[in-house]
């Protein structure tokens, strides 16, 4: 019954007849009972099974569920179509967009069959629009899409081509990161696909696959892996005298002395005028220098100028290497506060200060300098030494670099710095070259000379180098160190032991020699070999003769007791009583190991 019905026979009626009437009402109006508990109501009511759901059509009316047969059919396809786009981002987001509408109305189990339908029907068009679209973009940028999709097969065979170009050995990590570097750069072209915010350049794909084809080549790499590999055992920077690497306006100008053919001592030498001096041969000839040695003697600029030693190199080692030198001073007045050494590298603005590492220089030793160069260019690098205007530094030798923490390249230094020739059939076999290693006369006449003979007149006559004027007194009439003349040179020995002394010598009358390990005259045990009756048959300019074991002098040793690694030897005749003797010219001289020992270091 209407409620404006209701109204009008509320008026009409009495009390008692409404009552009769509200409990006899056609639409069985009812008024609540006073006496019942009124009971909670659900707050979550639960649907009544009995009542039709408000879809148009049952969760399982077949035209449902071949709806959403087909939209699973679609959404199941997803992965393959999208990725058809990977490398067309907008498309690619505006399909996903759609995947996942759809997938909202087909996981939603309240769908109904038109929702679903519409879901078909627009996922269908977004995927025929994402088609077509890419059909235009291809179109409308062909030669884009052609660039684009030839750099992406190149990136793709990187490690094939890294692998192809011999780049998986360590050594050459430097090189395979360069290149990955430059791989990476266009791999972010790539990652950014042909719709990224800022479109996509032509010229950008192009330049990155030319960074890559250049990068690559075979010829390149095999120079930059060749690079690399004479830095394995070192490379070796001799000292040159010229402008490219004596740098600005030096305080000294001068020429080394003509008498001073050994160029660096073990005595106290006057303030040189010079800033380099070379080891120089006599009696050469046309033959070839075999020498290289030598010393910068200053850096010390013209005032208010600058001045520096420039040691340029080309390194495909890494971004580090390590470099070496030898280093001593040429006088004991110079003390450990007045050396300094710095450098800069790149002319960059840092400058390294590597005083400490050289303030150990002394007159009667030839130490070696080991410093670990970071922060180096791929490609060409320069090293700038200089000195504070104030400070002197040591004489310095030959530069050697090696890749960082290679494995014998340091025992190999020190060959190639003193002069040791190692036997490629018995490793515990050296030969000390003295033309061309490092070492130090005491007094300046001594000097090195060529000698063209046969090694006791036996087969063809070669070209020889020995030391002349070695032995006797230069002054005074006492037998020590000051007065005698010797040489001292370096024995890298490979393992702790005694070790037999051969050679070859050249000297028109009988003569003896004697060795000692540090120093001149030292009386340590196995510190000291002497050998006898040396005289080659000839003249004094066309003879040579070899000497062993078999010349060992009476009561003497032919042995002397090495330690590994580097040893100072000193040769010079034989001293006894009031007498200090000539010792022959002596030629390379030979330590083969004899008797192993324990280290004792």
């Amino acid at each position: 019954m209407k409620v404006k019905s209701i109204t009008k026979i509320i008026s009409l009626l009495s009390t008692s007849s409404l009552v009769t009437l509200s409990i006899t009402s056609c639409n069985g109006l009812k008024l609540s009972n006073s006496n019942e508990i009124d009971q909670p109501k659900d707050i979550d009511p639960k649907p009544d099974p009995s009542l039709p759901t408000t879809n148009n059509k049952p969760s399982n009316d077949p035209l449902v569920n071949q709806a959403r047969t087909e939209l699973n059919s679609l959404i199941n396809d997803k992965e393959t179509k999208v990725n058809l786009y990977e490398d067309y981002s907008k498309i690619k987001e505006t399909l996903e967009s759609a995947y996942n509408s759809s997938e909202i109305i087909n996981t939603n189990p309240d769908s109904t069959l038109e929702q679903l339908q519409k879901a078909i029907a627009d996922l269908q068009s977004a995927i025929d629009a994402a088609a077509s679209t890419k059909t235009d973009f291809d179109n409308n940028n062909s030669e884009l899409v052609t660039a684009y999709f030839s750099l992406k097969t190149i990136l793709a065979t990187k490690d094939n081509k890294i692998s192809e170009l011999g780049l998986n050995d360590i050594k050459y990590n430097w090189i395979k990161e360069h290149i990955n570097s430059i791989y990476n750069s266009a791999n972010t072209i790539i990652n950014n696909t042909l719709q990224p915010v800022t479109p996509l350049d032509i010229s950008t794909v192009n330049t990155a696959k030319q960074n890559i084809e250049n990068s690559i080549k075979s010829t390149d790499i095999q120079t930059y892996k060749t690079n690399v590999d004479g830095y394995v055992d070192f490379k070796k920077f001799p000292i040159i005298n010229d402008a490219e690497h004596f740098k600005g306006t030096f305080a000294k100008t001068g020429n080394q002395p003509s008498d001073k053919t050994i160029v660096a001592y073990s005595s106290n030498i006057s303030e040189p005028s010079y800033k380099f001096a070379k080891r120089t041969i006599k009696d050469l000839g046309s033959s070839a220098n075999p020498t290289d040695v030598a010393w910068i003697y200053d850096l010390k600029s013209g005032e208010n100028q600058s001045a520096s030693y420039d040691l340029k190199f080309t390194y495909y080692g890494g971004s580090s290497a390590t470099l070496y030198f030898p280093y001593k001073s040429y006088s004991n007045l110079i003390t450990q506060d007045n050396f300094a050494l710095q450098y800069k590298l790149n002319d960059g603005e840092n400058v390294f200060d590597i005083t400490s590492l050289i303030r150990d220089a002394s007159v009667d030793d030839v130490k070696v300098a080991k410093i670990e160069l970071t922060g180096l260019n791929y490609g060409d690098n320069t090293i700038s030494f200089s000195i504070p205007s104030d400070k002197k530094n040591p004489i310095i030798g030959n530069m050697y670099i090696t890749l960082p923490n290679y494995s014998g390249s340091e025992t190999k230094v020190y060959n190639s710095i003193f002069g040791n020739e190692a036997d490629m059939q018995n490793k515990n076999k050296i030969t000390i070259n003295f033309a061309k290693g490092y070492g130090l006369a005491n007094k300046s006449i001594t000097e090195i000379k060529k000698i063209n003979a046969a090694i006791n007149n036996n087969g063809t006559a070669t070209d020889n180098f020995v030391l002349g004027y070695v032995g006797s007194r230069d002054s005074g009439s006492n037998n020590d160190a000051v007065n005698i003349r010797y040489y001292s040179f370096y024995v890298n020995a490979p393992t702790e032991g005694l070790y037999e002394i051969s050679g070859i010598y050249n000297s028109g009358e009988s003569r003896k020699l004697v060795f000692w390990t540090k120093q001149y005259n030292n009386t340590e045990t196995d510190g000291k070999a002497q050998f006898k009756n040396l005289m080659s048959s000839g003249s004094w300019d066309n003879s040579l003769k070899s000497f062993d074991s078999t010349n060992k002098d009476d009561g003497f040793k032919s042995t002397l007791k090495l330690k590994q690694g580097l040893n100072k030897i000193v040769v010079s005749g034989d001293v006894n009583s009031s007498n200090a003797n000539l010792a022959p010219n002596l030629g390379n001289v030979t330590f083969t190991l004899s008797t192993s020992m324990s280290s004792s270091k």
